[in-house]
């Protein structure tokens, strides 16, 4: 893993300074960084507050947002003030480049995918599955093929009757090891034939999140 730039907090009102390592009687206003835990810390006179800790952060990125191959591109479906992608079963692709996010930190990307199905009332208890071809690379690399634990892929089942209704698929895990060193991931993403029974109609893409452990860095 790529070792992440620290930042000085900025001057702000009683600030003392920032010592190179823990004070045994720390000033109100003092500031230190902690290499053996990797955090900054603060003491405002009572306590001792630490910075540079790790969260887990999860982005959303809106179906539309991600980028329609030449070929087998899903259609495109407003309903009311959503775009959803349609897809073709075993058919159509989405192709999504994500950047290695700047404050991640260690661990698996996880992504999960909200998608609806076409508004029928018929598939109540019928599945999808998504699948995601993925690649890694960087400045120099050439890009092409998947990586040699690609595909991943998940299954969800339609639990309505209602129609138009959102659902959220257990998560799919890309490992770390995969991309450790790589600035970038793409990936491929199609609708395929399920273990369960298929889905009547096409899947729609709502939308994908992506969630990983962050690094909480003061700026």
């Amino acid at each position: 893993m790529a070792t992440k730039p620290m930042y000085l907090p900025r001057r702000t009102r009683n600030f003392l300074g920032v010592l190179p390592y823990d004070p045994n009687s720390p000033n109100a206003g003092n500031w230190w960084y902690n290499s053996s835990e990797e955090t900054f810390k603060f003491y405002n006179g009572e306590l001792i507050s630490l910075f540079g800790d790790t969260f887990t952060k999860t982005v959303y990125t809106r179906a539309e947002e991600f980028g329609r191959p030449n070929a087998n591109p899903p259609s495109i479906v407003d309903q009311d003030n959503l775009t959803l992608y349609s897809f073709t079963l075993n058919t159509d692709k989405l192709t999504i480049k994500i950047r290695i996010p700047e404050e991640y930190h260690d661990g698996a990307i996880l992504f999960f995918v909200v998608w609806t199905n076409d508004g029928g009332t018929d598939d109540n208890g019928r599945t999808v599955k998504w699948q995601f071809d993925y690649q890694v690379g960087e400045e120099g690399d050439v890009i092409s093929g998947s990586h040699t634990h690609s595909p991943k892929s998940v299954e969800d089942t339609y639990t309505s009757n209602s129609g138009w209704v959102e659902h959220h698929t257990d998560t799919v895990s890309i490992d770390g090891a995969d991309f450790s060193g790589k600035l970038c991931l793409f990936i491929k993403l199609s609708a395929v034939t399920p273990s369960g029974t298929a889905l009547t109609s096409e899947s729609h893409l709502i939308g994908i999140c992506m969630s990983y452990t962050a690094k909480r860095y003061i700026m």
